[in-house]
């Protein structure tokens, strides 16, 4: 509701005065006019409603899904995003939910609705931190492949046409990089840097949990040590701010 005022506040438009015509007339600045002597032929007292400034958004959310985030990370981490994808939803905001650890996992992509089938889909942010966590189907617990991901999830950020694009990332620990992916491209410093030299989108890094002071370090926008139980309100809070205050990221 609060994000819907928003964009509704911006559709209406504002007054904006000092004008020969328009639609209505600023009645204290013609009184302070007339005080002066200026003719009516001379009144710069009209006013125009301004054009909205509403701005369209792309947002895509990379969540960590390594072994450490089991137990309460992950689970109020999944009510977070559930939050968030159905917020974004019923506002018509391009949302992407992407998860990783030495993976990339794929919940919601742009273009998609957020239906019944993806909903369930979701659920598999849990399934894969446990298996993460018992080392299952080739999965080492420890691997975090952020900066690897974050290159990904950036390129394809970078494919949508809107004004306004923000990266979350939503992690508990420091990049830990797999074979895989342990190549100096992929290094998140450079990655982070490179993303913000090169595009004209917009990085927070979120951390769960204490001891993640680190993504200060890592990105321009941050909130570290983020208590597990506030997870859900302190996503929706960083979400409002986005939408609302924009210019500041």
């Amino acid at each position: 509701n609060d994000l819907r005022e928003i964009f509704v506040a911006r559709r209406a438009g504002r007054w904006q005065g000092g004008y020969k015509t328009g639609k209505r007339i600023g009645i204290k600045t013609r009184i302070q006019e007339k005080a002066k002597g200026i003719s009516a032929v001379e009144s710069r007292a009209w006013q125009k409603r301004e054009l909205p400034t509403e701005k369209d958004y792309a947002i895509s959310l990379l969540v960590d899904l390594s072994g450490s985030m089991r137990g309460g990370k992950i689970r109020e981490t999944f009510k977070a995003i559930i939050v968030l994808a159905e917020v974004l939803n019923r506002l018509s905001i391009p949302t992407e939910i992407l998860g990783f650890n030495d993976r990339l996992y794929e919940y919601q992509t742009f273009g998609e609705d957020l239906n019944r089938d993806i909903r369930e889909n979701m659920g598999g942010v849990i399934r894969e931190v446990d298996a993460a966590s018992r080392g299952e189907d080739g999965h080492s617990s420890s691997q975090t492949d952020t900066g690897w991901a974050t290159k990904i999830a950036s390129d394809r950020l970078a494919k949508r046409r809107a004004s306004e694009k923000f990266l979350l990332t939503l992690s508990d620990g420091l990049p830990e990089e797999s074979p895989d992916h342990s190549g100096p491209e992929f290094d998140l410093s450079r990655v982070v840097s490179h993303i913000m030299q090169e595009t004209d989108q917009k990085l927070i890094g979120l951390g769960i949990g204490d001891g993640t002071q680190h993504v200060e370090r890592f990105y321009p926008n941050s909130l570290a040590n983020i208590d597990i139980e506030e997870m859900a309100e302190k996503l929706a809070g960083v979400i409002k701010e986005m939408i609302e205050n924009y210019r500041k990221f």
